[in-house]
């Protein structure tokens, strides 16, 4: 089972904070105090990443990270879920949305994608993987400079809690990381944008402005998905829920109430 940590009360509604590639559940530590005076807040480590290491090589895959949270669930008899998640989070709260939609009534999406649309950009993406999965073995510090250096992490390098963060990043083990890149990369992540049309479960898209990549993916799964909405942060890359975390929260607030007065109607 994947490790996990709860706040808030069991009484209130439960949700489950999903973090992104290099991270772990206590980057969400700054929502979570706030939200925990309402919300049952669960913050879940992925495959290879926090406390969740030294697992069976198949559970990286992104079905069995699915199952895996479904089973965190399981395991606090929690029936339902709202459900946040962040980049490569995101991509595998979308794959629950999909899969378990019973169990996630509401979806926060922050700068994710459904995968890569054909087999030529999968192939040519997952070869990418591939050789950063190498560099990741052979020379971790170099990799995490480049991992940073990249455009879409650029307002992120220049926040007053960037040297806390890298530090933090610093403690992720490289072989278990290794077999994140390879099992839940873009490069082998199935083609999602074709069952977008299905969720019928309130979707929120979230994106910082400047990270134009994921304005524009997050506005075109608008248009697939028949009940989203989508929100552009100002001020904020990326990583917004770091970077903006006073917009994160007013839009988590805003979204769950209008659907428990919805349910309530």
């Amino acid at each position: 089972m994947l490790h996990y940590q709860t706040d808030g009360s069991p009484e209130f509604p439960a949700l489950c904070f999903l973090h992104g590639f290099l991270g772990r559940g206590d980057d969400f530590s700054e929502l979570v105090n706030y939200l925990s005076q309402q919300f049952y807040c669960i913050c879940i480590d992925l495959p290879g990443h926090g406390y969740s290491l030294d697992l069976p090589s198949d559970t990286y895959a992104m079905a069995y990270a699915a199952f895996q949270v479904v089973a965190v669930l399981n395991d606090l008899a929690i029936s339902q879920a709202s459900l946040y998640g962040y980049s490569m989070g995101g991509r595998l709260a979308l794959y629950l949305a999909l899969y378990y939609p019973d169990r996630f009534p509401q979806v926060f999406l922050e700068s994710a994608s459904p995968g890569l649309a054909s087999e030529a950009e999968r192939n040519e993406r997952y070869v990418r993987d591939m050789a950063l999965a190498a560099e990741l073995q052979q020379d971790f510090p170099r990799f995490l400079d480049c991992w940073y250096q990249q455009p879409l992490f650029q307002s992120l390098r220049q926040h007053p809690k960037f040297p806390a963060i890298y530090q933090k990043r610093q403690q992720n083990h490289p072989q278990d990381l290794t077999q994140s890149l390879r099992a839940m990369g873009l490069g082998v992540q199935p083609n999602l944008w074709p069952h977008l049309p299905h969720l019928t479960q309130p979707i929120q898209l979230i994106a910082g402005e400047w990270d134009r990549k994921f304005v524009a993916i997050q506005q075109t799964m608008a248009q697939s998905l028949p009940n989203a909405k989508c929100t552009i942060v100002p001020q904020a890359g990326h990583n917004v829920h770091l970077e903006q975390p006073a917009a994160i929260q007013a839009i988590i607030h805003a979204a769950l109430d209008r659907s428990s007065s919805i349910s309530q109607g």
